[in-house]
C-alpha cells in the first residue's frame, strides 16, 4: 500500500494506483474501501477495463449482482475478447439465475430444452 499512497501522493489523478489500492483492499476483504478506490479510478479512466472488471467482482461478492452484470457489461464492450471478463459475467448471470437455497447449495436451472443446464 505504501508505494500507492506515493504515486497518489505525487499524482492524485492516476487512477492506475487507485485500482492498486483497490486490489490491496481486496487482499484484506475491505470490499467498501476497494469499492471506493476503483470508482476513484473510473472517475479519472471511465473505460478502465481492469477497474471495471475489479468493481464488479466487488459488487459481486457484496451480493449485487445486478451491478456487477452491467460492470462486466461494460467491461466487455471495451475488450470483447477478454477471458477472464467474459468468466466473471458468465458466473455473475449463473449466480443471478441460480441462486443459493437456504441450505446454501446452488439452485439448477430448470432446461426447457432437454439438455442440461450447469
Amino acid at each position: 500500500m505504501g508505494e500507492f499512497k506515493k504515486a497518489l501522493a505525487l499524482r492524485p489523478d492516476y487512477p492506475q494506483a487507485w485500482n492498486g489500492v483497490g486490489l490491496f483492499y481486496v487482499e484484506k476483504k475491505a470490499w467498501q474501501q476497494a469499492i471506493s478506490s476503483f470508482q476513484k479510478a473510473l472517475e479519472m479512466q471511465p473505460n478502465f477495463v481492469d477497474a471495471l472488471n475489479n468493481l464488479g467482482r466487488c459488487f459481486q461478492i457484496i451480493g449485487r449482482k445486478d451491478r456487477a452484470i452491467c460492470l462486466f457489461q461494460q467491461a466487455l464492450a471495451i475488450e470483447p475478447d477478454d477471458p477472464g471478463i467474459l468468466n466473471n459475467l458468465g458466473l455473475a448471470l449463473a449466480r443471478a439465475l441460480c441462486p443459493r437455497t437456504p441450505t446454501g447449495k446452488r439452485s439448477r436451472a430448470k432446461s426447457t430444452s432437454g439438455f442440461k443446464v450447469w
